[in-house]
């Protein structure tokens, strides 16, 4: 599955990569890597237009660079 930045992230300033890692690393923000939380999170990017990809996850981990996250595979391939 080929990622697009929609019109939204666009006027958001998101780069294409940062809404490859978390769409890759965080199942597009429903899924915190650091706690495993799934579901209900509803992370976003916090730094638009960055080199990197800073969220906040609400269960207690803060703020998460995603690049630490992402070496390329996709979220499930990291989970097991």
């Amino acid at each position: 599955m080929e990622i697009e930045l929609t019109q939204e992230d666009i006027e958001e300033g998101v780069t294409l990569h940062q809404k490859t890692v978390i769409d890759e690393v965080a199942n597009g923000g429903d899924y915190c890597p650091s706690c495993k939380s799934d579901g209900g999170q509803f992370m976003e990017i916090e730094n638009p237009g960055e080199p990197w990809t800073q969220v906040w996850c609400a269960y207690g981990c803060g703020f998460l660079n995603l690049d630490d996250y992402y070496n390329g595979s996709n979220r499930k391939e990291r989970r097991v």
